[in-house]
């Protein structure tokens, strides 16, 4: 490469770090907190070698699955969490909640418009003779966001007078889907008080800080 064309690489390089630098900040700041949130986990716990032994794969005595439970809830800031291998998926995950909550007659009312694909044959919305939750007698209903991207309140007003039953809503946070802000869920929580999501540790506040809780 030319002197000339160094240069001007050079210079680009440095216009670059210097629009990145804002972000750059922020994001580092971040890591601090949310790593010793994680090392008070494992000082708490008192996490050590023999949690990590090989074990008989029936969960008796299992002292790593119920630490692991145990940093992640604290990490997480949830009362309870499970972590298992079996989870082979967030999908499966998230469909493993839904079916253990929801029975025949309840209504599942997503408040962010319609889950990604995957969770389209699971809550029955599309396919048939594989076990939906619409097979097995549960409703489903879903609000579009508002063009700002926000929740649709007055919508959620209406959905709630109608007769059926509400025992869940997926206001699911991952990276690469379009759901609601965490800052607006506090109003959510507050409203249905139960609450499904992804992305932990992407805001300071965890789902668990602001009353999410899958119960029945």
């Amino acid at each position: 490469m030319s002197a000339p064309h160094q240069a001007w690489a050079a210079d680009q390089l440095a216009a670059a770090l210097e629009r990145i630098a804002p972000l750059a900040r922020e994001r580092r700041g971040g890591v601090k907190p949310r790593l010793e949130r994680v090392l008070e986990a494992f000082r708490a716990e008192r996490l050590g070698v023999h949690h990590f032994a090989s074990v008989s794969g029936y969960g008796h005595g299992d002292l790593g699955r119920e630490v692991l439970d145990r940093v992640f809830a604290q990490v997480l800031q949830a009362e309870a969490a499970a972590v298992r291998l079996q989870f082979v998926s967030g999908t499966h995950a998230i469909a493993s909640a839904l079916y253990g909550v929801l029975r025949p007659g309840d209504r599942l009312l997503a408040l962010t418009g319609r889950p990604y694909d995957t969770l389209e044959e699971v809550i029955g919305i599309r396919g048939s003779g594989q076990g939906s939750l619409a097979e097995f007698g549960i409703a489903y209903n879903e609000l579009d966001l508002l063009p700002d991207g926000g929740v649709d309140e007055a919508g959620i007003a209406q959905a709630l007078a109608l007769p059926e039953r509400v025992e869940g809503e997926p206001a699911m946070r991952a990276d690469g889907f379009p759901v609601c802000r965490l800052d607006r869920t506090g109003f959510l929580a507050h409203v249905l008080r139960e609450e499904l999501s992804k992305g932990p540790l992407a805001d300071e506040a965890d789902t668990g800080t602001v009353g999410f809780v899958v119960d029945r």
